[in-house]
């Protein structure tokens, strides 16, 4: 997943749009090692590190260097690889942490090594998505007219040429593939224009603000289903019993049942004035919902400096109980991934925001668990 943009605090003009210009990068280097595989004198062998790692990217100019640090579950950090001038990282699942050079995707592995994964195409890259392996993934392009926008969401995978799944011609919409889970790839029928106001949750690699229509695409055989609730209620995630979890507007959250029954959840305010990233658990059914009080919002503050937002983040389960969860001041760190299979839940403090120091948390369903400080911007798992 990865849009071009701030990542908070800021006016959504075009809905976070990523252009391939914005993304241009080339290969790593892992702590002075070069590409050929010897080190240079100032650094050891590499040792490839095992195990679910948790990757995270530092947010800079596209005319900066930038880096990927790789942390383990308990904290500690497992690797880091420095990415030259223009780099941009999109998502990471399974062994690749994708990201963009010139037209052509590549992926950097946990070793060091980079594997060239073919061409994204010309146009500008709306949206990318993986899913769970890491074996395949989704990318949108568009290309807009006088009257209309000319979209199409690509697959791809290792080996093969990627192909076109969706095509959508319309005005003022485009295709964007939101995520990519076990229940699905995702995508939404964006408006063009974007968000216009106050987004506490934008993000540089993140997900899409939804604001259009949202269905379930087959990669294989193109099949479009229609999601629950959609375009009315925004889309936020399908849970592992098929229930659907959506935003009707204002503070409150929908759950819609495989039944049909439909449970409308009030949340508290102040904590979620502007609600927003509902994210289910693999293998269980409970998802997150994340609030923001909108107290950090600049265009309030035309002539001087909002104060840090207030994040929190709660749980909820198809039955409509819901708890509070987490540190203050943290909503969820990587969209889906930030459950993680053995059911601990990654979140993190953005670098604005109150509450604390910012970082990444790995907690167990208690609320306890290692903190990572970093102003990186998690990305997603490997392993």
């Amino acid at each position: 997943m990865q849009i071009a943009g701030q990542a908070s605090r800021i006016a959504v003009l075009l809905a976070f749009i990523l252009t391939l210009g914005a993304c241009q990068t080339s290969a790593p280097h892992h702590q002075g090692q070069d590409l050929a595989g010897t080190t240079s004198p100032s650094s050891s062998a590499t040792h490839v590190p095992g195990g679910v790692l948790i990757v995270v990217a530092a947010v800079t100019a596209p005319d900066q260097p930038g880096s990927v640090d790789l942390y383990r579950l308990d904290g500690s950090r497992a690797a880091h690889y420095s990415l030259e001038a223009g780099s941009g990282v999109f998502a990471a699942a399974g062994s690749r942490i994708f990201f963009g050079r010139g037209d052509q995707l590549n992926a950097l592995h946990p070793d060091g090594t980079v594997e060239s994964l073919g061409p994204l195409g010309a146009s500008d890259i709306r949206w990318f998505a993986s899913n769970p392996t890491g074996t395949s993934w989704l990318w949108s392009t568009h290309q807009e007219g006088d009257t209309t926008t000319k979209s199409a969401v690509h697959l791809g995978a290792p080996g093969i040429q990627g192909r076109v799944v969706e095509e959508l011609t319309a005005a003022g919409q485009t295709l964007a593939p939101l995520m990519w889970t076990n229940r699905g790839a995702f995508i939404e029928a964006a408006p063009v224009g974007g968000h216009g106001g106050y987004f506490p949750f934008g993000r540089s690699i993140g997900w899409l603000l939804v604001e259009g229509s949202v269905h379930r695409l087959d990669p294989t055989s193109g099949r479009v289903t229609p999601v629950p609730g959609s375009p009315r209620c925004a889309f936020g995630d399908e849970a592992s019993d098929n229930s659907v979890i959506c935003f009707p507007g204002g503070s409150s959250v929908r759950l819609y049942a495989q039944s049909g029954k439909v449970i409308d959840v009030a949340l508290a305010k102040p904590r979620f004035t502007i609600a927003a990233e509902a994210f289910c658990a693999p293998a269980e059914a409970i998802c997150t919902v994340a609030g923001a009080s909108g107290v950090g919002n600049g265009m309030a503050y035309p002539n001087g400096t909002p104060p840090p937002e207030q994040y929190g983040t709660d749980l909820i389960r198809p039955d409509g109980s819901i708890s509070r969860f987490g540190p203050d001041g943290t909503d969820p760190a990587m969209g889906p991934q930030s459950w993680l299979p053995d059911g601990q839940l990654v979140l993190w403090r953005r670098p604005d925001a109150a509450g604390g120091a910012p970082g990444v948390y790995v907690l167990d369903r208690s609320g306890r668990g290692p903190f990572i400080p970093t102003k990186g911007e998690p990305v997603g798992y490997l392993g």
